[in-house]
């Protein structure tokens, strides 16, 4: 018998509660295979025209779609609908300094770390990103922020390693890309939104290209 192949995205289309995004207007065919492949993987979809129903009154709002995992590891949809205009002056009763508003505006993070007080009167720590596809801020408790110590084969050092959890972009050189089959350079910051790193490759052009394969 032939082997079954490799599944190549997080969860699969089985996993999908397609009947829930079919009543708000949802299918794989409206998706695109791109768009689907990105809500398998667990990645924000572009703004879509959400169809929903409140006291009877059927109405439609943009917002993004992804999936996110429950704790027993099933996909479940988290629905982000869209603002109109973009408000940083302040997050959860958080005056946010002007440095962080224009870290927000120009890098779509802040930065640094703010101290943002919670609904239960505690004030934690926390990573700030904004979302400029639905005008909204997020944030991560620092103590929920796993320290990396390797990135795509290139082990960082204590230094990079806790920048990069206090929200600094920080310069990792030589990573590699299995699908390019070369390394690269990149300026790295975790992004809240996305539950994963940026990468700025602005100025960072690689005159010699190590492991390269040749066509």
């Amino acid at each position: 018998e032939e082997p079954a192949p490799q599944q190549s995205t997080k969860w699969s289309m089985e996993q999908v509660d397609w009947q829930q995004l079919a009543r708000m207007g949802i299918t794989p065919e409206s998706l695109g295979e791109i768009g689907t492949a990105r809500l398998l993987n667990g990645h924000e979809s572009a703004v879509l025209d959400i169809r929903t129903n409140f006291e009877g009154i059927s109405f439609e709002t943009p917002a993004c779609i992804r999936l996110v995992e429950s704790p027993d590891g099933k996909p479940v949809l988290n629905i982000e609908c869209c603002k109109r205009y973009p408000d940083l002056k302040e997050y959860m009763g958080t005056e946010l300094p002007q440095e962080v508003q224009d870290n927000l505006l120009k890098t779509n993070n802040a930065g640094r770390t703010i101290d943002i007080r919670q609904p239960d009167g505690t004030v934690e720590s926390c990573l700030l990103s904004f979302n400029p596809k639905t005008n909204r801020l997020h944030h991560l408790p620092m103590q929920d922020m796993k320290q990396v110590r390797e990135i795509n084969g290139v082990t960082l050092t204590e230094d990079q390693g806790l920048r990069l959890m206090n929200g600094e972009s920080v310069l990792v050189e030589g990573m590699w890309s299995e699908r390019r089959q070369k390394h690269y350079d990149a300026r790295l910051q975790y992004n809240v939104c996305k539950g994963g790193f940026d990468y700025d490759f602005r100025g960072l052009n690689r005159k010699v290209e190590q492991g390269q394969t040749e066509r």
